[in-house]
């Protein structure tokens, strides 16, 4: 299984836009021949920053793969894997601003890590081996609940016990 969640639309064309400003703003500033508010350098640098943090938003996306073998969570450029013999528990899961902290990689608490493009319904896996939990928004948490249930040997939602 493999899906893609691309960022919303107000998202990519925020980025695009913080390019757009940067690159104008570099561009003053090299044409500019008295810059007396910053040395060039640094400005440069500090807008130069800026289309690296326009990029870097216009080309986030969570990804999520799993195989009979593992689940695999990333950006493009972080990235998380869990064998399915280290499934404890895996579930669907609100993701909201409140217990996630915002879109993003996010690290909402001790052993939390999230990864969303937008808000809803996600998936929430819990590795054995050291208690991490893992959230990932995705379209179809019900299925991706039901695949790692299956190959990880999970039968039935352990909750119910505790």
């Amino acid at each position: 299984m493999r899906e893609v969640t691309p960022l919303p639309p107000w998202m990519l064309a925020l980025g695009v836009g913080e390019i757009g400003v940067a690159l104008a703003l570099i561009t003053f500033t090299c044409l500019s021949k008295d810059l007396t508010i910053v040395p060039k350098s640094i400005a440069f640098v500090s807008f130069t920053a800026l289309v690296a943090v326009g990029l870097t938003v216009t080309t986030f996306r969570v990804i999520v793969v799993a195989n009979p073998v593992a689940v695999h969570i990333s950006t493009g450029w972080w990235r998380a894997s869990v064998p399915m013999s280290d499934v404890l528990r895996v579930n669907t899961v609100m993701l909201t601003p409140k217990n996630t902290g915002g879109i993003g990689l996010r690290f909402p608490g001790r052993r939390r890590r999230a990864l969303l493009t937008s808000f809803g319904v996600g998936v929430e896996i819990i590795r054995r081996s050291d208690g991490m939990h893992l959230l990932a928004r995705t379209d179809s948490a019900e299925s991706w609940v039901a695949y790692i249930r299956h190959h990880a040997g999970l039968e039935a939602d352990p909750a119910w016990a505790e």
